[in-house]
């Protein structure tokens, strides 16, 4: 018995719980997406109307430009005060880019 007065848990259990949390791990790493497909999400979890949002990927020999298409009430919740959120979506896309040996640039059409 424990200090609690519950039993440890078998090893069995143990074995039981690393194996689920290995396995989700693994599911998440898998579905990896891309640079585009993860800004469009992020613009459409920000944006009040997400079915307009469109993302167009420009790839050129240095720098991929990503064009951010939204409506044209959306635009300021996109860019956020003081630019924090665009900022914040270029944060991203930098380390993201670092990982990947790529460079990306954001530009926001409204």
């Amino acid at each position: 018995m424990s200090l609690f007065g519950k039993d440890n848990p078998s090893p069995s259990s143990e074995s039981n719980l690393s194996a689920k949390s290995e396995s989700s791990l693994t599911a998440k790493s898998e579905s990896s997406l891309t640079a585009k497909e993860l800004v469009e999400k992020i613009v459409q979890l920000l944006s009040d109307s997400p079915n307009e949002v469109v993302v167009n990927e420009l790839a050129g020999e240095q720098v991929s430009v990503l064009e951010i298409r939204v409506a044209q009430s959306d635009t300021g919740k996109v860019i956020g005060r003081k630019g924090r959120n665009i900022q914040a979506i270029r944060t991203i896309l930098e380390a993201l880019g670092g990982k990947q040996g790529k460079r990306y640039s954001v530009e926001i059409i409204g």
